[in-house]
């Protein structure tokens, strides 16, 4: 079971850190995974391989332990944006916990602001 599920998190500018804690339990062995869902529905697995350094995602934690420990989103993008799940599977089954990630660049709100603007100034002016 999920014993601490994900928790959304809301970056304001680019360049941040976002992140997410997953614990899981279970009576046997299991394994934790984390997947990701960006703004478009396209799903990619996050993967911490120790051979390789990936710059965008770090994950924290001992595999084999109830408490699995960190994804960090590392240098957040406006297109880091969407769901991570972190997933916990042994042989009985497997469940899941999702954490949404909101990123607003710094042009989003003023770009947002104006349109709004534009529209009531022309409506009601």
């Amino acid at each position: 079971m999920i014993t601490e599920p994900p928790v959304d998190q809301f970056v304001i500018n680019n360049g941040f850190n976002a992140v997410f804690s997953c614990g899981a339990l279970a009576v046997l062995n299991h394994t934790v995974s984390w997947t990701f869902v960006n703004f478009v529905g396209a799903a990619m697995d996050i993967k911490n391989n120790d051979n390789i350094i990936d710059t965008k995602y770090s994950i924290v934690g001992d595999r084999d332990s109830s408490m699995f420990g960190e994804l960090t989103v590392i240098n957040v993008a406006y297109e880091d944006r969407g769901v991570y799940t972190c997933s916990a599977a042994n042989s009985i089954g497997t469940v899941t916990a999702s954490a949404n990630l909101t990123v607003h660049d710094r042009y989003s709100h003023a770009y947002t602001t104006c349109i709004e603007y534009c529209y009531y100034f022309v409506l009601f002016k």
